[in-house]
């Protein structure tokens, strides 16, 4: 034990010497270079370096460490470091970042940390419903970023929109086939619809219907269509029909064997509709051509037609799609016979 504390006691002679010395070698105007102990910190990655460096400048000097004048370091280049206690370092570079707003771009070297702080520096202003594509306020700044404001503004947008109208087709069995006249004319409807539309920088992006009210209704035009076809005969002569049948026709003369009738009877000679018979009275089925209508006689197959002629009497044997026609003589009723026959029902258009 008594070996032990001598030991003690001597070396703490020797501290005290070098005390002494130390003290005399510094008020002998001697240098002594010391070293330090640096913790340097650049963009995040830390490390810690023992120096002889006095100043921030000569560290960095001697580590080969740029700091640019955008770059932010935690202390100035003649900052004198510490001997008894760990000297922090901290060093953010610049990033190197390109800002696009309202049609203009921007290229800034910045230490900023978020996104909003560069914007803030630089005075761009956001509105709230603006957008940083693909980034918010708060995101954290790297070199090579690119920061663009999208300008949102929501409108609220009133259209008038145009309904076409129908087209309604009448037939008109007055009125040649070949015409087409309008009897009404058609309106527009108008429709007023209201829309929530979404830009951004200045396009739409969305465009979404919120409402529609009917201002007027739409007009349907309304066109007559005519039906009547026309025939040219050989003659040159043209007329016009509504209708055309295939009939059986026979033919029929005031004979007494016919009529029963006498030329001395008052009725002899009348039609049932009270017309004096003649050269193209026909006799027909009032329920397939009604009395008094006008029609064209014409001959299928043999013979010359008939004719034009006038429904006005009726006969026992007559029904259906048959037709008897008035003949003078019985020997031209004889020769006639029974023939089939195209029967035209007259019809004088009207425009």
């Amino acid at each position: 034990m008594l070996f032990k504390n001598e030991g003690r006691k001597t070396k703490n002679k020797y501290k005290i010497l070098l005390f002494f010395v130390t003290v005399f070698l510094l008020n002998s105007g001697w240098v002594v270079n010391r070293e330090k102990i640096v913790c340097v910190t650049v963009d995040n990655i830390s490390k810690t370096v023992i120096t002889a460096a006095d100043t921030v400048g000569q560290f960095l000097k001697e580590q080969a460490i740029t700091v640019g004048p955008e770059d932010r370091i935690n202390l100035d280049f003649d900052y004198k470091l510490l001997d008894f206690e760990q000297n922090k370092l901290v060093i953010k570079k610049a990033a190197r970042v390109t800002v696009e707003y309202d049609g203009e771009t921007i290229y800034v070297l910045t230490y900023d940390d978020t996104v909003q702080q560069v914007l803030d520096k630089l005075g761009v202003k956001t509105a709230k419903n603006d957008k940083i594509f693909g980034l918010s306020p708060d995101s954290s700044v790297i070199d090579g970023m690119k920061i663009k404001i999208v300008r949102v503004s929501k409108i609220e947008s009133v259209e008038i929109k145009y309904l076409p109208y129908e087209t309604k087709l009448v037939e008109n069995t007055k009125m040649l086939a070949t015409s087409r006249k309008t009897i009404q004319e058609g309106e527009e409807g108008i429709v007023k619809a209201k829309y929530d539309i979404v830009m951004e920088n200045g396009e739409i992006v969305s465009k979404s219907l919120v409402s529609e009210e009917e201002v007027k209704q739409a007009v349907t035009r309304v066109d007559e269509y005519g039906t009547l076809l026309q025939y040219r005969l050989p003659s040159g002569e043209v007329f016009t029909y509504s209708k055309v049948y295939d009939m059986k026709a026979t033919a029929y003369t005031t004979s007494f064997e016919e009529c029963n009738k006498t030329d001395d009877h008052p009725a002899y000679g009348i039609t049932y509709s009270g017309i004096p018979v003649r050269k193209g009275i026909i006799a027909v089925d009032p329920k397939v051509i009604p009395l008094g209508t006008k029609v064209y006689i014409q001959t299928v197959g043999r013979g010359e037609d008939y004719g034009f002629s006038l429904a006005a009497d009726i006969g026992t044997g007559v029904n259906g799609y048959k037709v008897d026609l008035y003949m003078e003589d019985k020997s031209t009723a004889l020769q006639w016979g029974i023939r089939n026959v195209r029967v035209y029902i007259l019809q004088t258009p009207v425009e």
